[in-house]
Formats: C-alpha cells, sequence, structure tokens
C-alpha cells in the first residue's frame, strides 16, 4: 500500500512540474508574442522600431525577455538634408509580466548621417532608453539616461564639440491648462564645450537643469522639422516652470515661456536671475565691476539703483524678451536669433 501511494504522489508531482513548465512556456511565449507586436506598432510616421532594424530577434527565456537589433537605422528628418541616426546594435530587456515596459541599450559608437554618410558621431559609455507602451494610448512615457557622452561633428552644421558625464531626460503625457501637453524633464551635469571655455576663459564643467510643458501635444512623427512647424502651426508653448545653469561661480535660474514666430526665431519671455556674472561680463570685455551689474542695468533701462549695486553683489535680475528676431532687454537690443528649421 506504501509503495502504490509512493509511486502516486510521484505522478502526482511530475504532472504538476509539467503543468506548471507548460505554463511557464506559455506565458513565456505570450509575453515575447506581445513584445513583438510592440515592436512592429506604427510609431515614427508609420514605420515600427522593428522597421528601422537591418534585422532583429527576440529571445532570452526562459526568465527574461531579450530584443537584438542589428544596424539600427531611424531617420530623424527627410528631405535634401536628411538626418539618419545609426547604430550597430542595440540590445532591450523587459520584464516577462510586463512586456510593454522596455529598456534598449545602445552601442558605442552612434552616428548621425547626412546623405553623404557623414554628419557627427556620438560615443559614450553607457546610453538607454526606458518606455512604456500602452495598446490603447500608444506610448506613455521615455526615459533617456547616458554617461560620459562625447560628441563629435564631422561638419560645421553638427555644432562644436562638447562632453557630457550625465544625461536624463523624461517626458510623458500630461495636461497644462486644460490642454494636452508633454511633460518634459531634463538634465546635464559634467558638461565641457572646449570652443566656449577657451572663448570664456573658464574651464569649470557646467551643469544645467530644466523642467516644464510643451503643448499641445501632437502626434508623432519622424521628421523633426516637420514636427516643429506642426507645433509651430498649432500656436506650440513651451512653458518653462524651473531652469537652473551653473558654471563656475556663475549659477542662473530661470522661468518663461517661448514659441516659434512665422520665421521660425525663438519668441517669448525669459526671466533669469543670475549671480556671479561680474567676472563673465569682464572676459567678455563689457564694462561691468563685479559689484555694479545691478546699476548699470538700472541705469540703462531707466529703472534706478537696484539691490545689486551693493558692493561685492554681482547679481542680476532681468527679463529677456524675444520678438521679431531679436533678444531685448527692456528697450535694448542685445542679440539676434536665427531661424531654428
Amino acid at each position: 500500500m506504501a509503495a502504490v501511494l509512493s509511486r502516486l504522489a510521484s505522478r502526482i508531482l511530475l504532472a504538476a512540474a509539467a503543468v506548471l513548465t507548460l505554463g511557464f512556456c506559455f506565458g513565456w511565449l505570450y509575453g515575447a508574442q506581445k513584445l513583438g507586436d510592440y515592436l512592429h506598432q506604427p510609431a515614427f510616421n508609420g514605420a515600427s522600431l522593428a522597421d528601422l532594424c537591418g534585422a532583429s530577434e527576440i529571445g532570452g527565456f526562459p526568465f527574461r525577455l531579450k530584443l537584438t537589433c542589428k544596424n539600427l537605422k531611424a531617420p530623424l528628418s527627410g528631405g535634401a538634408d536628411a538626418l539618419v541616426f545609426v547604430d550597430e546594435e542595440v540590445k532591450g530587456v523587459a520584464n516577462l509580466w510586463s512586456p510593454e515596459h522596455v529598456t534598449l541599450s545602445f552601442s558605442s559608437p552612434a552616428a548621425l548621417q547626412n546623405a553623404n554618410g557623414g554628419f557627427a558621431k556620438l560615443r559614450h559609455d553607457g546610453a538607454t532608453l526606458d518606455f512604456v507602451w500602452d495598446d490603447a494610448r500608444g506610448l506613455t512615457e521615455a526615459n533617456v539616461n547616458g554617461r560620459a557622452l562625447d560628441w563629435r561633428p564631422e561638419v560645421f552644421q553638427a555644432g562644436p564639440a562638447f562632453n557630457v558625464q550625465t544625461l536624463r531626460f523624461s517626458a510623458h503625457p500630461s495636461s497644462r491648462d486644460g490642454v494636452d501637453s508633454l511633460r518634459v524633464e531634463a538634465g546635464a551635469d559634467g558638461v565641457t564645450a572646449p570652443i566656449l571655455q577657451n572663448l570664456l576663459g573658464n574651464s569649470a564643467p557646467s551643469a544645467i537643469a530644466v523642467s516644464g510643458d510643451l503643448y499641445p501635444l501632437l502626434p508623432p512623427n519622424d521628421d523633426w522639422r516637420q514636427a516643429l512647424e506642426d507645433w509651430r502651426q498649432a500656436q506650440g508653448t513651451a512653458r518653462i516652470d524651473k531652469g537652473e545653469w551653473r558654471w563656475g561661480a556663475l549659477s542662473a535660474q530661470f522661468d518663461g515661456a517661448l514659441g516659434l514666430d512665422d520665421a521660425r526665431r525663438l519668441t517669448g519671455t525669459l526671466n533669469i536671475k543670475a549671480r556671479g556674472a561680474g567676472a563673465l561680463a569682464a572676459r567678455l570685455g563689457l564694462p561691468l565691476a563685479p559689484d555694479a551689474a545691478g546699476a548699470l542695468l538700472g541705469a540703462l533701462l531707466g529703472s534706478g539703483p537696484t539691490q545689486s549695486a551693493k558692493a561685492g553683489d554681482d547679481s542680476i535680475a532681468l527679463t529677456l524678451r524675444l520678438a521679431q528676431g531679436g533678444v531685448f532687454v527692456g528697450p535694448l537690443r542685445v542679440g539676434a536669433l536665427a531661424p531654428l528649421y
């Protein structure tokens, strides 16, 4: 009798193990199918992530979902001056129980290429894109993180070379003043640009952080120029709730609202409070003593002496007005703006 019960118990355990194994296999296959569905969802003006890969596959059985994308080519703009983001290999991982949440890791170097094949290269010690996809709403959250980013331009249009020690960026749909918006928070630490540091004679790295909303929220477009134009025509606004820039002794806080005019130039206002501007003004050859920044601005703008006139205080509080292709401080035009695209 005991032997019979022992055999029966063994068979029950084997059957239970088989059921659990089959259930786990079907669960993994279901997760892999869902991940495959997300990768084939049109997200970039009709193109899916899978369409941008030269070859892709899903693996990781039995505990994780893993994605491999070879020879990624993602167009960023169209036309004669089209730009394409290129990366040799992108690897992704997703939790078996939440395949809609994917983290992509990019190989180094990545590159931006134009019609001639060269534009700029980006080397790094780690760059990831973390995103969440919803069946009903599409892309609901995106986060970008990077370490030791090294931007190397190959043509003049790619701008100056620069380095960033840490980069963080997050975006998700939100609402602002009753209008659908894109909530954005971004920051960069250890920012250095040789051309700027040589010009201003300061080798200290800088840091910047900004948060705010872009609205209205429009459907995604893989051509960034067309996306900006659609946003401009919809009277798009970039509302900056809080921004901060630190560079050596200089620190500045800013907020405001920006848009684009009919000539595709920035328009709007920025409220700025800065400290430590005296040394920077002296380097630029401006007639501004470290303890007279506010006094000079007050005299120029007709607002009388300010608190900044106190000895040893080089703080400045001002509002920049961007209009008709110019940058104004009160009635003074202090800069010019070129079209963004």
